[in-house]
């Protein structure tokens, strides 16, 4: 089994990415997408209500039968704060997660995540309440959430009922590594810390060929070059390879969430995710020679446009 390695389903529902093929797979594409996710044995499938069609592709090509464990995402609520009406939050958060039931055809999840921070506390904190209480009556198996900073992470690790995080982590991304941090996650050995973006969208793994975020992008060259001589250094076949071997590298990393959008890429990814990562020594040696990216560019989330 593929233990580490989670296959994440954004591309199959809406447009997606940097790269040249932007669109979501045909509906064969879209089968043989999940016939490969199964043939690999891995660990779950990662999607969202807010993937555009993700979760309905998913339901349709896997029709009842059984696959990987499945992670959803309740819908952003963005029109909610810790002050609003507790069974509104309540209200938004059943209706989303009846409808990603709906679109996936199954009456229960592996796991839900609210899909940002911030919709912790909407409600005053009623939003983990459900999902506590969707876990007590086994709707879920566990509930968790996406973080995208520092304060976001160790926050939600104070939750008692926390059982999975996503976090963005990359090559170029310095911020987990902080000894406080991975002091907090070590205090919580049974919340498994998910890292996504590790290609940053095609970036690492690309840099000529991509098209850079904000109005100041990087020196692609430079950042090409300089992974390139890592990536022979140490023996790694390619960098994808180089990406996902550091990522996992680190103790604390559970899972890997790689997009992809065809069998062919669900197949290599999990090929690489089954080589050794790499050790500690040669990740303080990649940190030496790779600058830490900024912030604005780390992180997703934070791309203008």
């Amino acid at each position: 089994m593929s233990d580490r390695l989670v296959i994440g389903a954004a591309q199959l529902g809406q447009a997606y990415g940097r790269g040249p093929r932007r669109e979501p797979p045909s509906e064969h594409e879209a089968d043989a997408w999940y016939d490969a996710v199964v043939a690999v044995n891995a660990r779950g499938i990662d999607t969202a209500r807010a993937y555009g069609d993700s979760e309905a592709v998913i339901g349709r090509a896997r029709d009842g039968r059984p696959g990987p464990a499945l992670i959803t995402k309740i819908r952003p609520l963005p029109e909610f704060d810790a002050d609003s009406d507790p069974a509104a939050v309540e209200r938004a958060v059943r209706e989303s997660l009846a409808a990603s039931f709906a679109a996936l055809r199954v009456d229960s999840v592996d796991t839900v995540l609210l899909h940002r921070a911030r919709d912790l506390r909407a409600g005053a904190g009623r939003s983990v309440t459900i999902l506590d209480s969707l876990r007590a009556d086994g709707v879920i198996i566990e509930w968790g959430v996406s973080v995208g900073s520092l304060d976001e992470l160790l926050a939600a690790l104070q939750l008692p009922g926390l059982g999975h995080v996503q976090v963005p982590y990359n090559l170029l991304d310095r911020r987990w590594c902080e000894p406080p941090v991975v002091a907090a996650i070590r205090s919580r050995p049974k919340v498994v810390i998910a890292a996504r973006s590790t290609y940053l969208q095609g970036i690492l793994v690309d840099p000529l060929a991509r098209s850079w975020p904000g109005p100041h992008p990087a020196d692609a060259t430079e950042l090409a070059d300089r992974l390139d001589r890592i990536r022979r250094a140490l023996g790694r076949e390619s960098l994808r390879d180089l990406a996902l071997g550091y990522v996992l590298g680190h103790p604390w990393v559970g899972a890997v969430v790689v997009g992809a959008r065809s069998a062919a890429q669900i197949t290599d990814t999990a090929r690489l995710v089954a080589r050794p990562p790499l050790t500690l020594a040669e990740l303080d040696w990649v940190r030496s020679e790779l600058p830490a990216g900024p912030l604005d560019l780390v992180d997703p989330s934070r791309w203008k446009g």
